[in-house]
């Protein structure tokens, strides 16, 4: 199961966001520390920054999500050194994807 919400507020260096993911297979729980850019390219938003992973920090990851007909969410995890530790990609089961591009400009 996860949690991803992101958002570009005008004139922030990046964006404001949230990842919580959790692979009920492996036990393995990704959290974000920071979320350091966002892209979105039509019905598709790619996700960077840093996480711990089952509470020990130092990893990044990669999270994409495509807003199709099934909704689809891959989600990637590197060490500091670029080795991979943990991956998942596929079909949403059941929830709803929504990919918006918009500017939030920030309340005084």
């Amino acid at each position: 199961s996860f949690n991803l919400n992101v958002a570009s507020v005008e004139g922030a260096i990046k964006p404001d966001g949230s990842l919580k993911y959790f692979d009920q297979q492996t036990r393995t729980l990704i959290n974000a520390l920071s979320i350091d850019s966002s892209e979105i390219a039509g019905n598709q938003a790619t996700i960077v920054g840093s996480c711990t992973v089952n509470g020990v920090s130092g990893y990044s990851f990669i999270a994409m999500i495509m807003n199709s007909a099934p909704d689809r969410f891959s989600l990637w995890v590197v060490d500091s050194e670029g080795n991979p530790v943990h991956s998942k990609s596929g079909d949403l089961a059941g929830g709803n994807l929504t990919v918006e591009s918009a500017l939030l400009s920030s309340i005084p």
